[in-house]
């Protein structure tokens, strides 16, 4: 979901990305791009409730999660971005170069996966 959301949100803001979304803190992000991103979660989330044959009701709850999964990625990666600004460090690691470090691939996930749980876990409590 995160990496749908931050794949879409690279080309919807490459091709379409013309007001930024947060230039001190990350110039190359985009509003054009989140947009893209909210909607491929919120894509995201149809599929997986039509292959899973969710109800009509757990569906829009699981596609309205998935969105703000997203949206909550998108801090996430910001709140990262802020955090390594401060410490002066540009790159987290040279795992994966040209790329920032292996923290850049995941630090939306670190944030987003909390809150998806914790949806996932309610939107299961409330069926059973």
């Amino acid at each position: 979901l995160i990496w749908t959301a931050d794949v879409a949100a690279y080309f919807v803001g490459k091709k379409f990305g013309t007001v930024k979304l947060s230039p001190d803190i990350s110039p190359g992000k985009t509003v054009q791009g989140m947009y893209g991103a909210l909607i491929s979660g919120a894509v995201c989330g149809v599929i997986l409730s039509l292959i899973f044959k969710f109800p009509m009701m757990i569906a829009s709850d699981f596609v309205l999660l998935s969105a703000l999964t997203v949206l909550v990625s998108i801090y996430g990666d910001l709140f990262f971005s802020v955090v390594k600004r401060q410490r002066g460090v540009k790159d987290s690691g040279s795992l994966l170069p040209g790329h920032g470090g292996i923290l850049d691939r995941i630090d939306s996930v670190v944030a987003a996966a909390p809150f998806f749980y914790a949806g996932v876990y309610l939107i299961y409590r409330s069926i059973s």
